[in-house]
C-alpha cells in the first residue's frame, strides 16, 4: 500500500496546478488594463442612458453630445455589482436622463466609447466613487 501513496500525492499535484493554470486567463480577463489605458484619465459629460447593477463589472450607460453636435453612446464600467452594494450602491441610483460627469481611463481601443470609473459627478455636486460609494 505505500506504493499508492506517492502516486496518489503526485496526482493530486498534478489536478490542483492545472486548476491554477486554467484559473490564470479567467484571472486575466477580468483586469482592467487588458482593456484600459490606466496611465490616462479622460473626463466626460453626458446623460445617463441605462445603469446595469450586475456582474462581472456594473456598468453605466451615458450618452454624450461631441464637437461635431452628434450624440454618442459611452460606457463607464466598474466593479461588480456585490462589491459596489456593500459600499452603498444601488440598482436605482442613476436615473434615465441624470446629467452626469464621468472621470475614468480611456479604453486603449480609441474607436471604442469606454471608460473604467473612477469617479462621477452628479449635477448636485455630491460625488461617488467606486472606492467609497455614496457621497464623497
Amino acid at each position: 500500500m505505500r506504493g499508492i501513496e506517492p502516486m496518489w500525492k503526485t496526482g493530486l499535484a498534478a489536478i490542483a496546478a492545472l486548476t491554477i493554470t486554467l484559473a490564470a486567463p479567467a484571472m486575466a480577463h477580468h483586469s482592467a488594463a487588458a482593456y484600459f489605458d490606466l496611465d490616462k484619465e479622460i473626463t466626460v459629460k453626458g446623460k445617463v442612458e441605462k445603469f446595469v447593477f450586475k456582474a462581472p463589472h456594473a456598468v453605466l450607460r451615458f450618452v454624450v453630445t461631441n464637437e461635431d453636435g452628434e450624440e454618442e453612446l459611452w460606457r463607464a464600467q466598474t466593479l461588480p455589482s456585490n462589491l459596489l452594494y456593500h459600499r452603498g450602491w444601488r440598482y436605482n441610483m442613476f436615473e434615465p436622463g441624470e446629467t452626469v460627469t464621468i472621470t475614468g481611463s480611456p479604453s486603449k481601443d480609441p474607436e471604442v466609447n469606454a471608460l473604467e470609473l473612477r469617479k462621477i459627478v452628479r449635477e448636485n455636486g455630491e460625488v461617488v466613487t467606486p472606492e467609497e460609494g455614496g457621497a464623497g
